[in-house]
């Protein structure tokens, strides 16, 4: 076989070392629930599941011919996958593997080997018919090749477990045993005989033993051992009040250099009010008060445009009124002529007058009906579009009534979540 195919073959099943409580490689405690040992097929020594995870082929005892997986260790399966390559896989190994694969076996290299043809020519004389290496080779690297397992030893779970519950033990606060100290002893009594009776003592010794829940004042200290004073508290924070956005009419009054001496929290309340986006890479208060004089003219543009709208609605009124009058003399002055005209022909002109002067006023007021206002009011221009839904439907007024009531685009009902989803947009 020139490449690996599939697992590799051992001998046959490997002594039995001594029971060990910790891993041959990571040293990793074994305990019956989280980490349970097993044991190498080849080595024979004892790792963890993550040590010995690998497999290879063993060959069945009895009657029935075959191989079945076994578990071998990280260690073995190297050198295993060496014993089952072929003389092309060998020929691409490093010479420095090949050398320590003869070494881990015990295996002698020719005397005078200079090419590495002659190291692959002693991996495949050593093995035996049936792949193998023979059993003294095997005996040889459990013995010197399997390294020792270091010093220092990994705490297990349940290891871990206790001592992190002792440490929170120790964590806990200690009782404060001074408080429950004995009182003193009283002092003692002279005796009768050698001293005359003694006058009675003052009042307030005797009320210190009469009452058991009664505690004298300059022992209250003593509750808190000292080094461990309460921390004298916080000093009481004081908010900034947050700046209020100035009116849009205080604005239109205001010139570029009263705005531009505004702070940056009026000027950010200002924007923010209105439903201007402040863009990220505004690190300047220039650019803010860019935005709030582009904000100002275009309100005054704005009432501008509604003052020529108005002027026009009312001359377009007048205008109405007056070709509605003229339109009555003419039918009066018609009607005058026909007077000889019998009474039903003298009032047919009377209806045709009172019914076509509303018909003309409505025609002039259908010309002068504008496109683009806000759904709500029918007054002011929509200038608020819902960045969600993208429907530009709601003025400045109309959009606080809506982010106060029901949150709802009024075309689509697309749910407003905040009103930082609201954008004002300028027209040109």
């Amino acid at each position: 076989m020139d490449s690996i195919r599939g697992l590799p073959l051992l001998s046959g099943p490997s002594p039995h070392s001594e029971e060990s409580e910790y891993c041959r490689k990571c040293n990793k405690e074994f305990n019956r629930l989280f980490n349970k040992g097993k044991r190498c097929n080849h080595c024979g020594y004892q790792y963890c599941g993550s040590c010995c995870n690998h497999s290879a082929l063993m060959p069945r005892i009895g009657v029935y011919n075959g191989f079945d997986p076994v578990d071998v260790c990280s260690y073995c399966i190297e050198v295993l996958k060496v014993t089952a390559m072929g003389r092309a896989s060998l020929r691409a190994m490093p010479l420095a593997h090949l050398k320590a694969y003869l070494n881990a076996y015990g295996l002698r290299a020719p005397p005078h080997a200079v090419e590495k043809e002659d190291y692959v020519r002693a991996v495949i004389d050593a093995r035996q018919s049936n792949g193998c290496l023979p059993r003294a080779n095997e005996d040889y690297y459990r013995r010197h090749s399997i390294p020792q397992p270091s010093g220092e030893r990994p705490k297990g779970f349940l290891a871990r477990m206790a001592e992190s519950f002792s440490e929170f033990v120790d964590s806990l606060p200690q009782p404060d045993l001074s408080s429950h100290a004995p009182p003193p002893p009283p002092p003692p009594v002279p005796p009768r005989h050698t001293a005359p009776r003694p006058p009675p003592p003052p009042p307030r010794p005797q009320a210190a033993p009469s009452s058991s829940n009664a505690r004298p004042a300059p022992r209250q200290p003593q509750n808190n051992p000292p080094g461990r004073s309460n921390p004298p508290p916080p000093p009481p924070t004081t908010q900034r009040p947050t700046p209020q956005a100035i009116p849009i009419e205080e604005l239109l009054a205001m010139k570029p250099e009263e705005i531009s001496a505004l702070s940056i929290g009026g000027l950010k309340a200002i924007l923010q009010h209105h439903h201007v986006r402040i863009p990220q890479d505004a690190l300047e208060k220039r650019d803010l008060v860019d935005r709030v004089v582009t904000l100002v003219e275009a309100a005054r543009v704005e009432k501008e445009r509604e003052a020529r709208a108005r002027a026009m609605e009312e001359e377009a009124d007048i205008e109405a009124q007056r070709q509605a009058w003229e339109e009555i003399e003419r039918k009066k002055k018609a009607a005058a002529q026909k007077e000889d005209v019998g009474a039903l022909e003298g009032q047919a002109p009377q209806t045709e007058v009172f019914t076509d002067a509303p018909k003309a006023a409505a025609h002039a007021a259908a010309k002068l009906e504008r496109d683009g206002l806000c759904v709500i009011c029918q007054d002011e221009d929509a200038n608020i579009a819902i960045v969600d839904c993208g429907h530009l439907c709601l003025c400045l007024g109309c959009s606080e009534l809506v982010m106060q009531s029901s949150k709802e685009c009024p075309l689509c009902r697309t749910r407003i979540v905040t009103s930082q989803r609201l954008l004002r947009i300028f027209r040109t």
